[in-house]
C-alpha cells in the first residue's frame, strides 16, 4: 500500500469455508494523519463468533508496523450492532453520524493499544 486508494482485501475462512473479508483502503499518505479506512463483513451464520476480530488482530498489527497509519477510520451503520460492538472491541470511538452511518476513529494513543 503505498498510493491513495491502494486497498488490501483479505479472505476469512473459518474450517475452510469463506465466511467473510476485512478490507483496508489507504485514504491519506501525509505523515501527519496516514489514515486507513477498515470495512469488514461476515456471513451471518457466523457472526457473533469473534471471527472478525480475530481476523483484524494480525491486520492491524501489519497496519501499525508496515504502514505505519495515524488513524483507522470504520464507517458503520447504526443498526448494525455487530459492527458497532466490534468497532468498539478495537477501541475506536464515534464521531458524531447520522441515520444511516456512524464514523468510528482510532488515533495514535488508542491506535498503537489497538489488540
Amino acid at each position: 500500500m503505498r498510493r491513495v486508494d491502494d486497498v488490501l482485501a483479505l479472505a476469512i475462512e473459518h474450517d475452510g469455508e469463506l465466511v467473510g473479508e476485512i478490507t483496508l483502503q489507504l485514504r491519506s499518505l501525509t505523515a501527519a494523519a496516514r489514515c486507513l479506512e477498515v470495512s469488514w463483513i461476515v456471513h451471518p451464520a457466523y457472526q457473533g463468533q469473534g471471527i472478525a476480530y480475530e481476523a483484524m488482530r494480525p491486520l492491524l498489527a501489519y497496519m501499525r508496523t508496515t504502514i505505519e497509519a495515524l488513524l483507522l477510520v470504520a464507517v458503520v451503520h447504526p443498526a448494525n450492532a455487530a459492527s458497532v460492538a466490534l468497532a468498539h472491541k478495537l477501541h475506536l470511538h464515534p464521531l458524531p453520524g447520522t441515520a444511516d452511518r456512524t464514523v468510528f476513529v482510532g488515533r495514535n494513543g488508542p491506535l498503537a493499544a489497538l489488540p
